[in-house]
């Protein structure tokens, strides 16, 4: 599966902001299982797989990741 250039896609470093429950919706929404007993870990990395893109975030996800960014502040 080749990458679209648009960089819209969401790396494992950003889906892993979110709480397990985003991670759940998210990917209830994208058709992808993490199983009843998924990791944290387990669902960004099916979500990685699956190509997930601002488009499939909700509106309050995105406003959630944007603030999670901003605090991190890129000082990995």
């Amino acid at each position: 599966s080749g990458h679209s250039g648009s960089g819209a896609g969401l790396s494992a470093g950003d889906l892993s902001a979110f709480k397990i429950v985003d991670l759940v919706e998210i990917a209830a929404k994208k058709g992808v299982s993490g199983g009843r007993n998924a990791t944290r870990d387990s669902l960004v990395n099916a979500l990685v797989r699956a190509g997930v893109s601002l488009n499939d975030l909700s509106r309050g996800q995105l406003v959630d990741l944007g603030i999670k960014l901003g605090k991190a502040g890129l000082s990995r």
